[in-house]
């Protein structure tokens, strides 16, 4: 016998490493934790130095605490889940069925 997956439709939102705000706006249920590092690179002997900081973003998930990468996508499932999703797979799953309030 064969079955086909039932279409279910989902909302999602793409961390693109600077728009914590708008992710909280769409999930205000969202388990997320964000990280700050801010650390300076250099070699021994120079006078100049680079101030790097990078945000780490972790979700809880029903598997645990999971890290979300710049650029994967966050999806709530369809029993209020969260879960990363890395582009190549969200690209090969989804397709776009609406556009969001704002018309993105």
């Amino acid at each position: 016998m064969k079955y086909r997956k039932k279409p279910v439709e989902i909302n999602t939102i793409q961390w693109l490493g600077t728009n914590f705000d708008e992710i909280k706006k769409l999930f205000p249920t969202i388990p997320l934790y964000i990280n700050r590092q801010c650390y300076t690179t250099g070699r021994s002997g120079e006078t100049s130095y680079r101030e790097t900081i990078e945000e780490e973003l972790r979700v809880d998930t029903l598997e645990g605490k999971m890290l979300i990468k710049v650029n994967d996508w966050i999806v709530k499932g369809v029993e209020g889940e969260f879960y990363p999703v890395k582009p190549d797979i969200f690209e090969k799953t989804y397709e776009k069925v609406e556009e969001n309030i704002d018309g993105k």
